[in-house]
């Protein structure tokens, strides 16, 4: 049986493994069983009959009446006698009557706020059953005991429905303190007044579940319109919190240490003059689960959703959502402060929220925040400021718009798994992710970055520190203005993909899959692949800038394009991979494929790679195989260039006007260790190479064709 006040963790009490009344399995209860007035805790706690209903289901459903008598629903829903559903050795009435404290009726319209106020101050008193709304015309009073108050009011077509509890605009209706443990089920509480905290319920120092039940219309001047938990736990299953308005956290607060688990439970269209709109939470713990949903919540300053500060931590799983929600400053649904914590897994998502400065999802701000997220989205956000999803910052101020789902600003490491980041803009860089500081280490792990886009740099993810895409990243349909259609990485950034694909991206001048900047470094390995990308100058595949460095390993650069517009037929470099002045690239048992420029007329040059002056290619074991160009359909060399191809590398069926394996008209080509370079085709001269300083150890130029030299 558990034990008063307890937890029910992981199903170590049996009595918890059962339904618990109205709390369920191997869920976290604040109530413990024996807790919930109305309940013989000697008999059996959480009785069900040999059809699995409940106590609560009894008394929900209308099986049976609070006398013992047969329920209105009984004889169709279930027929019989109450014995023919023994368990345990109880019948209902037996399990489930209160013997621990009296249980009062209120029916009358005309006297039920008297009886009301009179249940609430009897101390003998252990359940309430509503069978008629109430209007109060003051707070009701303070409750400081267990209590049971559940609503079953009838309709007219003879159904019944939740009771209403009404503040008429004036009043606060539950306040508890300390020791007090309250059920609430079926109920709902609307148009409650106070100037400070917690209008419709009111947590100090005690414990708190509703079930079932709405809470709508609350307003306060203070903190937590519709619920405030101060030093308290407060547990709502499949509630509704609707349309309040406060100060600072319009539908519930949580302060000082208080814990609240929110399970399908919607709260939405609130309304906050500070900040939180839906919750706000200052040392205190929030978990969302099995569906619940904040939305179209609006802050005037910031976390229109959500606000966590003072070493807070909020908690989304079970697949909930926080959507269309707004700041009017940071954080449109989730704002975290002071070493607070957000942890999203389990399908969780961040959707179609706004923030006018930044952090269109999420703003972390001064602090150890931290942000967690495994098998999650962050999908259609935007700020206009930076960080249309995430802006995590750490003392650091950027005046640009960049990061459309993601803003990281400060030095130190974090880890993304299995998110989606999709749709999201950045008006500036980095339309999915943006890592501002060179000291930044972000690991992309089982992502999904799709159809972002940048105005400027790096469509998917732009960092000045390093990135790493590990186990099966997927960038595709990303897009930027300038360069890099998925990655950009600046000067002295690094870049390490691995088992992840960059595919069907594009940029309007570089680098359709990635580009790197100056003394930045790639590591692509373990069957990466960089596929079906575009642009209209330069790098289809991946740019390399002045000095840096690429090492491929075991991976794919395949079926990229360049498209030039206009004019741009002799600015058209590298279908493939194009290393800027002095970059280098080692590639290792690689397969670099049917690159080539858009059009009837061979254009371009580098169909496969492109080297600019000082740049250097060694290809071991690597296979260059039907790309086109222009000049050098396989690879092409500038001035003081170089190339090694070794281990037994090919070049095979590629073709050019010149230079239809390689063209080199002054770099240096060295071709050895059972290498081969055949089946290439130049329309002019050159077959397999074209090149003044080749030299060839060990290895075949065969089977190549010029059509008029060499």
């Amino acid at each position: 049986m558990c034990a008063q006040n307890s937890l029910c963790e992981g199903g170590s009490d049996h009595a918890c493994e059962k339904d618990c009344s109205l709390f369920g399995g191997n869920r976290p209860c604040y109530l413990g069983c024996s807790d919930l007035p109305g309940v013989d805790p000697v008999l059996s706690p959480c009785w069900q009959d040999l059809e699995g209903d409940t106590c609560t289901d009894y008394q929900l459903l209308g099986y049976c009446e609070v006398t013992g008598e047969y329920g209105a629903t009984w004889a169709q829903e279930k027929g019989g006698s109450f014995a023919d559903f023994v368990s345990e050795g109880f019948t209902a009435a037996e399990a489930c009557l209160s013997t621990n404290g009296e249980a009062v009726v209120i029916s009358d319209e005309r006297y039920a706020l008297t009886h009301l106020e009179g249940a609430l101050l009897d101390a003998g008193v252990a359940a309430i059953y509503l069978r008629t709304d109430v209007v109060l015309t003051a707070d009701l009073p303070q409750l400081g005991r267990a209590l049971n108050v559940t609503g079953r009011c009838y309709t007219f077509e003879g159904f019944f429905s939740r009771c209403q509890l009404n503040g008429d605009g004036a009043h606060r209706i539950f306040s508890l303190v300390e020791g007090a443990v309250l059920h609430l089920a079926a109920l709902e509480l609307r148009e409650a007044y106070v100037d400070d905290f917690g209008a419709s319920l009111l947590v100090v120092g005690a414990r708190v579940s509703l079930f079932d039940c709405v809470i709508a219309g609350s307003r306060t001047l203070g903190y937590g319109a519709a619920v405030a938990v101060i030093h308290g736990h407060a547990t709502l299953d499949r509630c509704q919190l609707m349309d309040s308005t406060g100060d600072t956290g319009a539908a519930v607060y949580l302060y000082n240490g208080s814990a609240a688990v929110m399970t399908a439970t919607v709260v939405e269209g609130h309304s906050s003059r500070r900040c939180g709109s839906g919750y706000i939470l200052r040392s205190s713990l929030l978990v969302l689960e099995g569906g619940s949903q904040v939305l179209r919540s609006e802050a005037t300053e910031y976390g229109g959703g959500l606000c966590a500060i003072a070493q807070s931590t909020v908690r989304l799983g079970g697949g909930s959502v926080v959507a269309e929600c707004t700041a009017q400053s940071t954080g449109g649904a989730v704002y975290l402060d002071d070493d607070s914590m957000a942890a999203l897994s389990g399908g969780s998502s961040l959707r179609g929220n706004r923030a006018e400065g930044s952090g269109g999802a999420v703003d972390l701000r001064d602090g150890a925040n931290r942000l967690e997220m495994m098998d999650s989205s962050i999908e259609d956000n935007h700020a206009t400021n930076r960080g249309g999803g995430v802006n995590i910052e750490n003392g650091v101020m950027n005046a640009a718009q960049y990061g459309g789902a993601v803003f990281f600003g400060d030095a130190s490491s974090h880890e993304l798994v299995n998110v989606t980041m999709s749709g999201n803009r950045a008006d500036d860089s980095g339309g999915a992710l943006y890592i501002a500081a060179a000291r930044g280490h972000v690991a992309l792990a089982g992502l999904s970055l799709l159809n972002n886009s940048a105005v400027s740099m790096g469509g998917a993810v732009f960092t000045e520190g390093t990135v790493e895409l590990t186990r099966g990243t997927r960038a595709e349909g990303n897009f930027a203005g300038l360069y890099g259609g998925a990655i950009y990485g600046g000067q002295s950034s690094t870049v390490h993909v691995s088992a992840s694909t960059l595919a069907f991206n594009s940029a309007a001048s570089r680098g359709g899959g990635m580009e790197i900047g100056a003394r930045g470094s790639v590591l692509l390995t373990n069957g990466s692949a960089v596929m079906y990308n575009v642009v209209s100058k330069m790098g289809g595949g991946l740019f390399a800038g002045q000095g840096a460095s690429f090492v491929l390993a075991d991976s794919s650069v395949s079926h990229n394009m360049v498209r030039p517009d206009g004019d741009n037929d002799n600015k058209a470099l590298g279908a493939g991979i194009l290393l800027s002045d002095h970059a280098s690239a080692r590639i290792v048992a690689c397969l670099v494929s049917n690159n080539t420029f858009a059009g009837i007329a061979l254009v371009g040059k580098g169909g496969g790679i492109y080297v600019e002056s000082g740049g250097t290619v060694q290809l071991e074991a690597g296979l260059v195989l039907l790309n086109a160009a222009k000049t050098g359909g396989g690879i092409s060399l500038n001035d003081d260039a170089f190339l090694s191809l070794a281990a037994a590398s090919v070049v095979r069926l590629c073709r050019a006007e010149n230079g239809g394996g390689v063209y080199s008209k002054y770099a240096t080509v060295v071709v050895r260790g059972g290498c081969v370079v055949t089946g290439n085709t130049a329309e002019i001269s050159g077959g397999g190479v074209w090149a003044n300083n080749l030299t060839v150890h060990g290895s075949e130029v065969s089977n190549n064709t010029a059509f008029q030299d060499g």
